[in-house]
Protein backbone atom coordinates (compact mmCIF):
# COMPACT_ATOMS: atom_id res chain seq x y z
CA UNK A 1 0.00 0.00 0.00
CA UNK A 2 1.28 3.32 -1.17
CA UNK A 3 0.97 6.60 0.60
CA UNK A 4 0.37 8.25 -2.40
CA UNK A 5 -2.85 6.06 -3.17
CA UNK A 6 -4.56 8.14 -0.84
CA UNK A 7 -3.56 11.88 -1.98
CA UNK A 8 -7.35 12.49 -3.40
CA UNK A 9 -9.27 10.40 -1.29
CA UNK A 10 -9.35 11.20 2.20
CA UNK A 11 -12.27 8.78 2.86
CA UNK A 12 -9.62 5.92 1.70
CA UNK A 13 -7.04 7.07 3.63
CA UNK A 14 -8.96 7.35 6.98
CA UNK A 15 -9.46 3.64 6.12
CA UNK A 16 -6.41 2.49 4.37
CA UNK A 17 -3.70 4.75 6.08
CA UNK A 18 -5.16 5.70 9.53
CA UNK A 19 -7.26 2.24 10.34
CA UNK A 20 -10.02 4.47 10.96
CA UNK A 21 -13.68 3.81 9.75
CA UNK A 22 -15.60 6.89 8.98
CA UNK A 23 -19.26 6.47 9.26
CA UNK A 24 -21.50 7.92 6.56
CA UNK A 25 -22.47 11.04 8.13
CA UNK A 26 -18.49 11.85 8.17
CA UNK A 27 -17.96 10.50 4.85
CA UNK A 28 -20.83 12.44 2.89
CA UNK A 29 -18.99 15.64 4.27
CA UNK A 30 -15.93 14.61 3.30
CA UNK A 31 -16.88 13.49 -0.04
CA UNK A 32 -18.52 16.58 -0.50
CA UNK A 33 -15.77 18.71 0.75
CA UNK A 34 -13.10 16.77 -0.79
CA UNK A 35 -14.70 15.45 -4.36
CA UNK A 36 -12.29 12.30 -5.38
CA UNK A 37 -11.72 13.40 -8.85
CA UNK A 38 -10.74 16.66 -8.17
CA UNK A 39 -7.21 18.04 -7.57
CA UNK A 40 -6.37 19.91 -4.18
CA UNK A 41 -5.99 23.10 -6.14
CA UNK A 42 -9.70 23.27 -7.94
CA UNK A 43 -11.41 21.70 -4.90
CA UNK A 44 -14.83 23.27 -4.76
CA UNK A 45 -14.65 25.20 -0.87
CA UNK A 46 -12.82 27.39 0.63
CA UNK A 47 -14.58 27.59 3.93
CA UNK A 48 -16.46 24.42 5.20
CA UNK A 49 -18.77 24.88 8.15
CA UNK A 50 -19.73 21.83 9.59
CA UNK A 51 -22.81 22.04 12.58
CA UNK A 52 -23.85 18.16 14.19
CA UNK A 53 -25.14 17.04 17.38
CA UNK A 54 -23.35 15.48 20.16
CA UNK A 55 -21.36 12.85 20.03
CA UNK A 56 -21.15 13.03 15.91
CA UNK A 57 -17.17 12.40 15.58
CA UNK A 58 -16.22 16.20 14.52
CA UNK A 59 -13.20 16.20 16.06
CA UNK A 60 -12.04 12.58 14.08
CA UNK A 61 -13.28 14.39 11.27
CA UNK A 62 -10.59 17.25 12.42
CA UNK A 63 -7.54 14.69 13.06
CA UNK A 64 -8.04 12.99 9.79
CA UNK A 65 -7.78 16.11 8.15
CA UNK A 66 -4.56 17.43 9.89
CA UNK A 67 -3.11 13.51 9.47
CA UNK A 68 -4.41 14.06 5.44
CA UNK A 69 -3.25 17.62 5.12
CA UNK A 70 0.14 16.88 6.86
CA UNK A 71 0.80 13.86 5.22
CA UNK A 72 0.28 15.00 1.76
CA UNK A 73 1.25 19.16 1.82
CA UNK A 74 -1.50 19.65 -0.03
CA UNK A 75 -1.51 22.74 -2.12
CA UNK A 76 2.47 23.26 -2.09
CA UNK A 77 4.03 24.18 -5.12
CA UNK A 78 6.02 20.83 -5.62
CA UNK A 79 5.43 17.29 -6.56
CA UNK A 80 4.14 15.23 -3.92
CA UNK A 81 7.62 13.15 -2.34
CA UNK A 82 10.11 15.23 -4.42
CA UNK A 83 13.19 16.92 -2.51
CA UNK A 84 11.43 20.53 -2.16
CA UNK A 85 8.56 18.79 -1.10
CA UNK A 86 10.10 17.13 1.62
CA UNK A 87 11.98 20.62 2.78
CA UNK A 88 9.08 23.35 2.22
CA UNK A 89 7.38 24.15 5.14
CA UNK A 90 4.00 23.79 6.04
CA UNK A 91 1.58 24.72 8.91
CA UNK A 92 -1.98 23.43 10.02
CA UNK A 93 -3.39 24.80 12.87
CA UNK A 94 -6.67 23.81 14.93
CA UNK A 95 -8.42 26.53 17.38
CA UNK A 96 -10.41 25.90 19.86
CA UNK A 97 -12.17 28.98 21.84
CA UNK A 98 -12.63 26.84 25.11
CA UNK A 99 -9.24 25.77 27.05
CA UNK A 100 -10.58 22.55 29.02
CA UNK A 101 -11.29 21.35 25.71
CA UNK A 102 -8.73 22.31 23.40
CA UNK A 103 -6.53 19.79 23.40
CA UNK A 104 -9.15 17.13 22.01
CA UNK A 105 -8.14 17.46 18.56
CA UNK A 106 -4.47 16.93 19.32
CA UNK A 107 -4.81 14.26 21.48
CA UNK A 108 -6.88 12.14 18.99
CA UNK A 109 -3.79 12.84 16.17
CA UNK A 110 -1.70 11.21 18.76
CA UNK A 111 -3.99 8.23 19.31
CA UNK A 112 -4.54 7.14 16.00
CA UNK A 113 -1.20 7.22 15.27
CA UNK A 114 -0.18 5.23 18.75
CA UNK A 115 -3.22 3.02 17.15
CA UNK A 116 -5.15 3.92 20.32
CA UNK A 117 -8.04 5.71 18.80
CA UNK A 118 -11.20 4.07 19.91
CA UNK A 119 -12.24 4.08 15.85
CA UNK A 120 -9.03 2.19 15.40
CA UNK A 121 -10.44 -0.37 18.12
CA UNK A 122 -13.61 -0.99 17.08
CA UNK A 123 -12.67 -1.16 13.50
CA UNK A 124 -15.43 -3.41 11.80
CA UNK A 125 -13.01 -4.25 8.92
CA UNK A 126 -10.07 -5.39 11.38
CA UNK A 127 -7.51 -3.47 9.88
CA UNK A 128 -7.30 -0.39 13.17
CA UNK A 129 -3.95 0.39 12.42
CA UNK A 130 -2.11 3.31 11.03
CA UNK A 131 0.25 2.68 8.14
CA UNK A 132 4.53 2.50 9.15
CA UNK A 133 4.60 4.55 6.05
CA UNK A 134 2.82 7.46 7.62
CA UNK A 135 4.58 7.28 11.24
CA UNK A 136 7.94 7.51 9.64
CA UNK A 137 6.97 10.94 8.28
CA UNK A 138 7.06 11.50 11.94
CA UNK A 139 10.93 12.08 13.28
CA UNK A 140 11.20 10.64 17.27
CA UNK A 141 11.71 13.13 20.13
CA UNK A 142 14.60 13.50 22.47
CA UNK A 143 13.64 12.93 26.13
CA UNK A 144 13.79 16.53 27.37
CA UNK A 145 10.80 16.87 24.37
CA UNK A 146 9.09 14.15 24.27
CA UNK A 147 5.13 14.46 25.57
CA UNK A 148 4.95 10.92 27.05
CA UNK A 149 1.18 11.63 27.86
CA UNK A 150 0.45 11.54 24.21
CA UNK A 151 3.14 10.12 21.66
CA UNK A 152 6.81 9.19 21.75
CA UNK A 153 7.09 10.03 18.01
CA UNK A 154 5.96 13.57 18.16
CA UNK A 155 7.86 16.35 19.48
CA UNK A 156 6.95 19.63 21.01
CA UNK A 157 6.70 22.69 19.35
CA UNK A 158 8.20 25.21 21.49
CA UNK A 159 6.44 29.01 23.05
CA UNK A 160 2.37 27.41 21.96
CA UNK A 161 -0.02 26.97 24.57
CA UNK A 162 -0.66 23.65 24.16
CA UNK A 163 1.39 21.33 22.33
CA UNK A 164 1.74 20.40 18.73
CA UNK A 165 3.48 18.08 16.44
CA UNK A 166 6.83 18.48 13.81
CA UNK A 167 7.02 16.05 11.40
CA UNK A 168 10.35 14.81 9.36
CA UNK A 169 8.91 16.84 6.23
CA UNK A 170 8.68 19.78 7.92
CA UNK A 171 5.27 19.83 8.68
CA UNK A 172 3.95 22.27 11.94
CA UNK A 173 0.68 20.49 13.52
CA UNK A 174 -0.26 23.21 16.03
CA UNK A 175 -3.29 23.22 18.61
CA UNK A 176 -4.34 26.47 20.28
CA UNK A 177 -7.16 28.94 21.97
CA UNK A 178 -8.68 31.04 20.39
CA UNK A 179 -9.45 33.66 23.06
CA UNK A 180 -6.14 35.56 22.65
CA UNK A 181 -7.77 37.50 19.62
CA UNK A 182 -5.98 36.07 16.84
CA UNK A 183 -2.61 35.74 18.24
CA UNK A 184 -2.46 31.49 17.71
CA UNK A 185 -2.47 32.26 13.86
CA UNK A 186 0.00 34.63 13.66
CA UNK A 187 3.26 33.53 12.09
CA UNK A 188 3.59 30.95 9.85
CA UNK A 189 1.20 30.76 6.39
CA UNK A 190 -1.40 28.63 7.33
CA UNK A 191 -2.38 25.51 4.99
CA UNK A 192 -5.40 24.44 6.51
CA UNK A 193 -6.98 26.22 9.68
CA UNK A 194 -9.82 24.09 11.35
CA UNK A 195 -11.85 25.83 14.43
CA UNK A 196 -13.34 23.21 16.62
CA UNK A 197 -16.40 24.50 18.65
CA UNK A 198 -16.41 27.39 16.40
CA UNK A 199 -19.95 28.70 17.99
CA UNK A 200 -18.80 28.71 21.45
CA UNK A 201 -16.56 31.69 20.71
CA UNK A 202 -18.26 35.31 21.11
CA UNK A 203 -17.64 36.67 17.45
CA UNK A 204 -16.22 33.53 15.16
CA UNK A 205 -17.23 35.63 12.05
CA UNK A 206 -15.09 38.43 13.49
CA UNK A 207 -12.44 36.28 14.24
CA UNK A 208 -12.54 34.57 10.45
CA UNK A 209 -12.16 37.85 8.62
CA UNK A 210 -9.85 39.50 10.60
CA UNK A 211 -7.04 36.76 11.86
CA UNK A 212 -8.12 33.28 10.41
CA UNK A 213 -8.74 33.46 6.21
CA UNK A 214 -6.16 36.50 5.88
CA UNK A 215 -3.46 33.36 7.08
CA UNK A 216 -5.14 31.73 4.13
CA UNK A 217 -4.38 33.46 0.93
CA UNK A 218 -0.64 33.36 0.48
CA UNK A 219 -1.56 29.29 0.49
CA UNK A 220 -4.89 29.53 -0.99
CA UNK A 221 -5.51 27.64 2.08
CA UNK A 222 -8.79 26.02 3.62
CA UNK A 223 -10.62 26.64 7.20
CA UNK A 224 -13.18 24.45 8.27
CA UNK A 225 -15.05 25.38 11.17
CA UNK A 226 -16.93 22.71 13.08
CA UNK A 227 -19.04 23.19 16.31
CA UNK A 228 -22.46 21.38 18.20
CA UNK A 229 -25.53 23.73 18.39
CA UNK A 230 -25.92 25.94 21.33
CA UNK A 231 -29.13 28.12 21.41
CA UNK A 232 -27.65 29.62 24.57
CA UNK A 233 -24.66 30.54 22.96
CA UNK A 234 -24.54 34.43 22.29
CA UNK A 235 -22.51 34.00 18.92
CA UNK A 236 -22.79 34.65 15.35
CA UNK A 237 -21.71 31.06 14.09
CA UNK A 238 -25.06 31.09 12.84
CA UNK A 239 -24.82 33.82 10.26
CA UNK A 240 -21.78 32.80 9.47
CA UNK A 241 -22.97 28.82 8.48
CA UNK A 242 -26.14 30.39 7.00
CA UNK A 243 -24.15 32.70 4.87
CA UNK A 244 -22.50 29.37 2.81
CA UNK A 245 -19.60 29.70 0.82
CA UNK A 246 -20.30 33.27 -1.51
CA UNK A 247 -16.13 33.80 -1.92
CA UNK A 248 -16.02 30.13 -3.92
CA UNK A 249 -16.23 30.93 -7.69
Amino acid sequence: MSLHNHRLDVIGFSSEVLGVELHEGQKRILRQAFPIDVQPENWPYKFIHVSTGNRFGKSVVLAVLHLWFGGFKHRVPFEFDSDEWWDYPYSVINLCPLNEIAYVVREKVGQILMNKSLEQLKNPNARGHCSDELINLFRQSGPKDRDKSVNPFLVMIPDTEYKGYVTKHNVHLEYRTADDHGKAVQGRTKYLITFDEAGRHKDPLGLLGSDIAPRTIDSRGLVVTATTPHLETASNYEEMWERGNPENP
